[in-house]
């Protein structure tokens, strides 16, 4: 329990430092960029599912052609964004390193340690970087067991347990009772046992990437059915869409169940900024890059209250860019956040 002590004051310090800017006078000195991973294919099926992990080239859990293309063009969009801090070529120790030249490194990419998150950084610097090679590789990351920054949104935390099971105990059943037969028909047809709130992850998934990628979907998935919360009738899978989108949003949708999963992560950032602050005149490092999920974009834009009840979509990015007044010893960090490619980021102000 005190770990998840440590973690809530944490956030009080991040929020009491950041604050909006908008200033010809500020110069950009340092940005910490966090994304969602690019598509992805399923984590796995559900047991009466026709298509099986073989359906998908590379198998389950993997980065697509397209989740790369994302990448990629996300990569180009921090390119023209901040052109002016970031040198035009990817610069390394090992790059120089026959060359005798030993410029410090700029960038520091972190990936939690999954193929689909490792892959997306890589296509990412590649926009990002037009000479770019992933060997040598910069790219950093831990074991899963031991990533206590990225990935661990799910950290055994006593405070977080009871502030979920509380909200999750009133809003799954208030959803599971008013859709009883609903669920009774996707138990049969999906083969899963007692389908519910609770427990339609997988299928969702599974579901939405086989229909972007215009696998020939069963029937029933598109039967229509009566939706009480809507009070209309919908489709099968638009009604499990939906209700998996509340399962995900409860996970963090209150700053105290947020600051428990993310409160490493803010502290990291913090971190990186305050170091930049004290020695801005020597620190070379101009971008930290985070590539991870959609759980860590979700926690970490709670915990700061800016969410937006909505699930980050895959590519969606949240910057923290850093500015210096020139003319002064002050500091301040404006924070965007980019939803997806067709829309420009939108600057975020924080709640008092």
């Amino acid at each position: 329990m005190k770990s998840c002590e440590a973690i809530i004051f944490t956030a009080h310090f991040t929020f009491a430092l950041i604050q909006c800017v908008g200033s010809s006078e500020l110069k950009l000195i340092f940005t910490q960029v966090l994304y969602r991973h690019g598509e992805r294919t399923p984590l796995s099926t559900y047991p009466n599912d026709p298509y099986k992990e073989d359906a998908w080239p590379n198998g389950f859990k993997q980065l697509t052609v397209e989740g790369c293309r994302q990448q990629y063009e996300l990569g180009n969009f921090l390119r023209r964004k901040y052109s002016k801090l970031l040198s035009k070529s990817y610069k390394s120790h090992e790059f120089f390193l026959f060359n005798f030249k030993f410029p410090p490194f700029e960038i520091y990419v972190r990936s939690t340690n999954t193929s689909r998150t490792l892959a997306s950084a890589a296509c990412n610097l590649a926009g990002l970087y037009r000479n770019f090679q992933p060997e040598p590789n910069p790219i950093h990351t831990v074991p899963e067991e031991e990533d206590f920054v990225l990935l661990r949104t799910g950290l055994p935390c006593p405070g977080y347990d009871l502030a979920f099971k509380k909200d999750s105990r009133k809003v799954f059943s208030k959803i599971d009772k008013a859709n009883e037969d609903f669920f009774k028909f996707v138990s049969k047809m999906s083969g899963i046992r007692d389908a519910s709130t609770k427990n339609i992850g997988r299928l969702v998934g599974a579901l939405e990437r086989e229909i972007r990628n215009n696998f020939i979907m069963p029937d029933w998935i598109f039967a229509v059915w009566w939706d009480p919360t809507m009070g209309k009738y919908r489709t099968v899978y638009e009604m499990l869409y939906d209700i998996n989108s509340v399962r995900q949003l409860t996970k963090f949708n209150s700053k105290k169940k947020a600051r428990y999963q993310s409160g490493f992560l803010i502290g990291t950032l913090m971190k990186n900024m305050k170091r930049k602050v004290d020695n801005f005149k020597k620190e070379s490092k101009k971008m930290n890059m985070y590539s991870t999920h959609d759980g860590t974009v979700m926690s970490l834009m709670y915990a700061l209250g800016i969410g937006n009840d909505i699930n980050p979509p895959v590519g969606s990015c949240i910057m923290f860019d850093l500015y210096k007044n020139s003319h002064t010893d002050r500091f301040y960090v404006e924070i965007q956040f980019r939803n997806d490619t067709k829309e420009r980021p939108i600057s975020l102000i924080l709640p008092k």
